[in-house]
């Protein structure tokens, strides 16, 4: 009687294990790094609105008090999280 084995052995589990260790170990701090990157394209992108909606007040308006005013009265959009008032 000839008898089949199923099922992984214990060397092979180990290996799969240690292979998916290296991964992440790679993976996860380029992943960190992706979202601080992200953050600082999206601050840049927020500064950009935020002159660009001062520009455009300011040349619809010529004289206008800016004193008063900041990013989200002038049209520019609600300011992130991320970003700490100045």
């Amino acid at each position: 009687m000839i008898r089949i084995r199923t099922g992984f052995t214990l060397i092979e589990l180990l290996i799969v294990i240690a292979i998916i260790g290296i991964l992440a170990a790679v993976l996860i701090p380029n992943l960190l790094g992706a979202r601080g990157k992200a953050v600082k394209v999206s601050a840049g992108a927020y500064a950009r609105n935020c002159a660009t909606a001062a520009t455009r007040y300011s040349l619809d308006n010529p004289g206008a008090d800016m004193k008063d005013r900041d990013c989200v009265t002038l049209g520019a959009g609600t300011r992130p999280s991320y970003i700490t008032a100045a």
